[in-house]
């Protein structure tokens, strides 16, 4: 504390006749000393000091007193003039976020309340006062359920001893995140295309154009599945639509999470005894692929073209077997002079395949080269036949302009001649020609009318051969289902030889299959000189508790029957109604590989007694036993055993060699 400023004059009162023995020096420092005492006395002073009556923080003389005797002493006596009060509230200091956001899958609920339970520790308390609070004397609330939303929150609240509150909120987002996609998409085989053994028989010579047609996939995420982008194809670079077999095409479809499933469909490539592929040329210059009619052209004296990088390949199916076939070369090219040459590859002795052309153009030096790009193809085929009298249509030509621009230039095709005179046997040349570059280049095809004598006209209808005359089908079967098992038909003709099955008209009007009874389909079909042959397949429609059988075991399957090679069954059990009795049989042998060099080698039963014991089913016949074929099947007669002699398709499933009486009455099932 400061002392009070003192008057001069007071110090004469403390040193009486002090004046008298003062100097003038003396006068001098004393009353600076009392000016510098005086303007110190008009400083502001602060009183901290508990012990100082001034103080605000006093206390009296003694802070641990109790005055009035209550027991509490006057620093924290409300009674006490002396008592200090804590007016400061306590602190509680959230840790981590605030707001905080938890993200959880339905699944993870323990994850959440793991968490949830965390947050509501993460803080810390104190107060900055009397130190009477912790951690421990705050109270938790939180409204937070497991429920997606945005308006939840966890509060913290603590009261000191002196009733000073706090309370924190910490605001709380719950998201609920979706499941992860653990289910695989579901693929599986087109049942309007492909048959129940997941195969499919494509004719020997045609063409897929999308191998997703064969399969359905779906996944719950909703992804659309194209080949090449989430399905893969395993096997459909090694399936050869001109050769005979069956070939595995494996798809995998994955879905958006990753997951993915698999089906393998069986290309089955079968030869209807329809006509084998047309031969095919193909022209290449130092080894790379180029098109009928592709013009090179070059500006004297940069020619660069070279005669011995020309090759062509020409080949045919036959007998499902690509065979190369002899080809000859036509060419008037003159190197290093200016002219519009031609090089015409044609296979020797055989006038049905068109010959296929290049052209090879010189200009000479300083010509501006012509960028305009035009083909010439003709329609129909290149060679004729008219018979005397009759009219002659020409089937016409395309001509289309590439460069400078896209169009059709047909109108700018000169044809010579325009007419043909059928009235006696001739050969005609008819030549199409279109120039282009102010002359300079031309494009020409030619075709080749026969007109031949009518004396002996083929007037023979071509034979249609089912494979089965007569076949047997549920209640309800549609014809689209049906047109899978009708395979393995023939056409033949005597001038025309095979046709195609694929000109072969069907007839499904009489497919009547809503209730039991027969049905019928029609096949016609006209050989080049318009005969028309005709067959008629009977079809048996079975009711639902006779096709029950059928249908218990796929039968007729699309497949051949699979090898079976020195097994013996002997156990028997019948089925459905009007079969044989087999107490008598003692067992089956059969021993049958279908493969190129396999066949039925064995098959007989053995009866436990009678004469003969021993039934060898062989000597009746091999012809009876179609087993190599799709839908097989056997018929037995003669066999000397009761009820057994009949029509079956069989299969073997299951380790079952299973026989099912055609029109699905009663099936005889042999277990090892």
């Amino acid at each position: 504390m400061a002392l009070p400023a003192l008057p001069l004059q007071s110090l004469y009162q403390l040193f009486p006749g002090s004046e008298v023995f003062m100097s003038l020096n003396t006068k001098i420092i004393l009353f600076l000393s009392s000016l510098v005492i005086f303007i110190a006395s008009c400083a502001k002073v602060e009183y901290t000091n508990p012990l100082d009556p001034k103080s605000e923080n006093y206390v009296g003389p003694d802070s641990s007193a109790d005055d009035d005797g209550d027991g509490i002493a006057n620093y924290f006596d409300e009674d006490s003039k002396y008592v200090k009060k804590d007016k400061d509230n306590p602190v509680i200091e959230l840790l981590g976020k605030n707001p905080d956001t938890l993200r959880f899958k339905l699944s993870e609920r323990a994850k959440f309340d793991e968490k949830k339970e965390q947050l509501k520790k993460d803080f810390k308390c104190y107060d900055p006062s009397d130190k009477t609070v912790d951690n421990s004397d705050v109270v938790v609330e939180d409204n937070v359920p497991f429920v997606a939303g945005n308006n939840y929150d966890i509060k913290y609240s603590v009261s000191d001893t002196s009733g000073n509150f706090t309370r924190v909120i910490r605001n709380i987002v719950v998201i609920i995140l979706p499941e992860d996609d653990t289910t695989p998409p579901t693929i599986s085989r087109n049942s309007s295309l492909v048959s129940q053994d997941n195969t499919v028989e494509v004719t020997l010579g045609d063409k897929i154009f999308d191998f997703i047609n064969y399969v359905n996939i779906y996944d719950d995420d909703n992804s659309v599945f194209k080949i090449g982008e989430n399905v893969t194809l395993e096997g459909d670079d090694k399936l050869n639509l001109n050769k005979v077999g069956k070939y595995p095409v494996k798809y995998t479809a994955k879905d958006k999470s990753g997951n993915k499933s698999s089906i393998t469909i069986y290309f089955d490539v079968i030869d209807d005894g329809g006509n084998h592929s047309d031969a095919q040329i193909f022209i290449q210059y130092d080894g790379k692929d180029i098109p009928d009619g592709y013009v090179f052209e070059y500006t004297l004296p940069d020619v660069s073209f070279d005669l011995k990088l020309l090759t062509c390949k020409a080949y045919e199916i036959i007998n499902n077997e690509p065979v190369d076939l002899p080809t000859e070369l036509d060419c008037d090219f003159v190197n290093n002079k200016a002219g519009q040459y031609h090089a015409t590859f044609s296979v020797i002795g055989r006038d049905d395949v068109d010959p296929k052309s290049v052209f090879i153009i010189i200009y000479e030096s300083g010509t501006t080269i012509c960028d305009t790009a035009i083909t010439l193809e003709l329609k129909g085929e290149s060679t004729i036949e008219v018979k005397i009298g009759e009219e002659f249509k020409d089937p016409g030509f395309t001509a289309t302009m590439s460069k400078p621009k896209e169009m059709d230039v047909s109108s700018k095709v000169e044809v010579n001649p325009t007419k043909i005179d059928t009235k006696k046997e001739d050969v005609i040349k008819i030549s199409y020609e279109i120039k282009y570059c102010d002359g300079n280049k031309t494009i020409s095809k030619e075709r080749t009318v026969k007109i031949v004598k009518s004396d002996n006209e083929d007037t023979t209808a071509p034979e249609i051969k089912l494979k089965k005359s007569i076949d047997t089908v549920t209640v309800g079967t549609k014809y689209s289902e049906y047109k899978s098992r009708d395979t393995g038909n023939t056409v033949t003709d005597d001038v025309d030889g095979k046709i195609s099955w694929s000109k072969v008209e069907i007839d499904t009007s009489g497919f009547k299959t809503s209730e039991a009874g027969t049905c019928s389909l029609v096949y016609t079909v006209k050989d080049a000189a318009g005969n028309k042959g005709k067959a008629v397949k009977k079809i048996v429609v079975i009711s639902g508790s006779s096709g029950g059988l059928l249908n218990k075991y796929g039968v007729p399957s699309n497949s051949p029957l699979a090898n079976m090679e020195s097994m013996t069954f002997t156990t028997v059990t019948v089925e459905g109604s009007g079969g044989p009795s087999t107490s008598n049989i003692q067992h089956l042998k059969i021993n049958f590989k279908n493969d190129q060099w396999g066949d039925l080698w064995e098959f007989a039963i053995q009866l436990k007694s009678g004469n003969p014991t021993h039934i060898n089913l062989i000597e009746k016949g091999k012809d009876n036993y179609k087993f190599k074929q799709s839908n097989p099947e056997m018929k037995l007669s003669s066999t000397g055993i009761n009820g057994f002699d009949a029509e079956y398709y069989v299969v073997y499933t299951n380790k079952k060699f299973v026989w099912v009486e055609k029109t699905g009455k009663f099936a005889i099932i042999w277990e090892e």
